[in-house]
């Protein structure tokens, strides 16, 4: 009688990975003393949205503030804010967003002196 034994199989069993493309948008363009600029942005689905202060120049060390709103007629009304500068940690601005037009938004509270280029990180998952 012959007996047969063979090595046991092992399976390690494996976690699905899951793939998570963001979105990054640069929007840059030129602050004012005083002033403000602001993009609109679509939302498709409920997710965190970062926005990230990278570039403030010739005031690198100014603080300003950037915000996410929505948007009533040509004007873009913030609802969630926070102070930045070029060299603060990330996320400067994290919001849980749900689908549906929105605005990032840029401006002076009495920190420059002069106009400063500048350009903000938009990073939708």
């Amino acid at each position: 009688m012959a007996v047969l034994a063979g090595a046991g199989c092992h399976n390690t069993p494996t976690t699905p990975s899951v793939t998570t493309t963001s979105t990054t948008t640069l929007f840059a363009s030129r602050l004012l003393v005083g002033g403000s600029a602001w993009r609109s942005f679509t939302q498709t689905s409920t997710s965190l949205v970062t926005a990230r202060l990278s570039i403030l120049s010739p005031d690198s060390e100014a603080v300003v503030r950037i915000g996410f709103g929505t948007l009533e007629g040509t004007t873009c009304t913030t609802t969630i804010t926070a102070d930045a500068a070029p060299n603060d940690t990330d996320p400067q601005l994290t919001a849980p967003l749900p689908p549906g037009r929105y605005c990032v938004q840029i401006w002076d509270i009495g920190n420059l002196t002069k106009f400063n280029d500048f350009a903000i990180i938009l990073i939708q998952p």
